[in-house]
């Protein structure tokens, strides 16, 4: 396998001539690899000459799913998911206590009331019990949509934010180091790229069905937007048709 010896090797500051031969075949580079550095020996490699950290580098890596799970925008929809996923529940709670209520009910009129008529009621019951059932697979589903919804806003943001960093890194791929087997720390991005999504993207409000929000009320109890963000994305907040944003 490409690469195998060497993977039983210190790794030092950079990738062995082995591993760098791999990935240069896998991302249809040219090789420049000089006689000194693919040396028997397989001692690390010497960083290439150039002015910055970066200088030379065909590529960088990023832990994209792990920016996406520590930066602040994730952290405000994480907040924003759980809380509404509460009051979700305590709604439907609610019903739940009316239901019971109501069988409660429907038990003490079984000797009252003429068999067929307590038969109505029943099947009307029922009905109300699966109604509800299904009301609340949909809201629930709602949420959810909404969920995704703002995640992927975050993960777009941060796409964004790799190719800048390629691009002011002369870099000619970015790949997530989940992917990847072995690479040098330098060349990982992720700090870099997490501290510019926090700086862009700050938070993401959720954008949700007019319907759920009036279900759990929040049309009357929901803030006042603050100002907005110079610096955030201005189109971020902004619902789409049919939707109201709902902050914290």
């Amino acid at each position: 396998m490409c690469g195998a010896p060497a993977a039983r090797r210190r790794y030092r500051a950079w990738i062995t001539p082995a591993t760098a031969l791999c990935l240069a075949v896998i991302l249809g580079l040219q090789p420049n690899v000089t006689g000194a550095q693919a040396n028997e020996g397989g001692a690390a490699l010497e960083p290439p000459p150039g002015d910055g950290p970066d200088a030379g580098l065909a590529l960088v890596v990023v832990d994209f799913d792990g920016v996406v799970q520590r930066s602040q925008a994730m952290q405000s929809i994480n907040q924003s998911v759980g809380g509404l996923q509460r009051l979700l529940g305590a709604r439907f709670r609610e019903e739940e206590n009316r239901l019971r209520q109501r069988e409660a009910e429907l038990t003490e009129l079984r000797g009252v009331l003429d068999p067929e008529e307590f038969a109505h009621q029943r099947r009307a019951f029922e009905e109300e019990i699966v109604e509800i059932q299904r009301e609340a697979q949909l809201q629930r589903a709602r949420l959810d949509a909404a969920e995704e919804a703002a995640t992927g806003r975050v993960r777009e943001a941060l796409i964004g934010i790799l190719v800048e960093l390629a691009d002011q890194r002369s870099v000619q791929a970015v790949l997530d180091s989940s992917t990847v087997v072995l690479f040098s720390p330098r060349l990982d991005v992720s700090d870099a790229a997490s501290a510019r999504l926090d700086e862009v993207l700050p938070r993401v409000n959720l954008a949700l069905p007019t319907e759920l929000i009036d279900l759990l009320g929040l049309g009357r109890a929901a803030p006042a937007p603050p100002p907005p963000d110079p610096d955030a994305n201005a189109g971020d907040s902004v619902p789409q048709p049919g939707q109201r944003s709902v902050e914290d």
